[in-house]
């Protein structure tokens, strides 16, 4: 089943629907997954520079290795509290990306999962076992970050290039 454009119901701007195959087309801007899918493919969005924004369904389990590496234009996304694992570098490059908000029940989050995202102001990371390699490395906007009870280590360099 391919992915369509479909228009908002205000008739402002056409949105993309992600059915979970594929790869979305690099110029799109917004784009909705659609409430079937459970797993956002490895590099899936990778460089969508354009894309702005992506609506996340509730069904969403976990986020591929590299889906949103390279979105250079997507300062914001919301992870719905089902996703319980984000892949290697997922949203690597990430460059607008301003704030981000992990859900509770987050229990992988790989390496250099959000590196270079040189917009990153704050984070707040749940209680996961343990926080890999690299994961917020070259942030360097990155000003507050929350960690809960429960996070057992940090990995290696986990905050390189900070400031």
């Amino acid at each position: 089943m391919d992915g369509k454009e479909v228009g908002r119901p205000n008739n402002e701007r056409l949105f993309y629907v992600y059915m979970g195959d594929g790869h979305v087309p690099r110029e799109d801007t917004h784009v909705k997954v659609h409430q079937s899918v459970e797993v956002i493919g490895k590099i899936a969005f990778r460089n969508c520079k354009e894309l702005e924004e992506v609506e996340l369904p509730k069904s969403l389990l976990k986020i591929g290795y590299y889906a949103f590496r390279g979105c250079k234009s997507l300062a914001w996304i919301t992870i719905p509290t089902t996703v319980t694992e984000i892949g290697h570098g997922a949203f690597n490059g990430c460059r607008s990306l301003e704030e981000v908000v992990l859900p509770v029940g987050l229990k992988n989050l790989w390496g250099w999962a959000f590196s270079s995202c040189h917009s990153l102001r704050r984070i707040n990371i749940p209680p996961i076992a343990c926080m890999v390699e690299y994961i917020f490395c070259y942030c360097p906007s990155l000003e507050e970050v929350t960690l809960s009870e429960g996070i057992h280590g940090i990995g290696e360099e986990a905050f390189a290039g900070c400031k």
